[in-house]
């Protein structure tokens, strides 16, 4: 999915909703990143939710002592 959208943010989003979704919203709607999708009721909330709670699972991850 990276290879396909060039974007790790792109490529999660397209791994929880499928890369046909975000193919076409990249498309239809002319944005050319993640950030520009949500918020605009192109993407399921699940979706929408999903990157981000992945990039803090994945700073959680990097630094555990951290945050406990």
């Amino acid at each position: 999915l990276y290879d396909m959208f060039n974007s790790w943010h792109l490529a999660l989003a397209a791994y929880n909703t499928g890369e046909g979704n975000v193919g076409r919203i990249l498309q239809s709607k002319g944005v050319e990143d993640y950030w520009s999708m949500i918020g605009k009721g192109w993407l399921y909330a699940e979706t929408e939710a999903y990157v981000p709670r992945f990039l803090a699972a994945l700073q959680i991850a990097k630094n555990p002592e951290l945050f406990g």
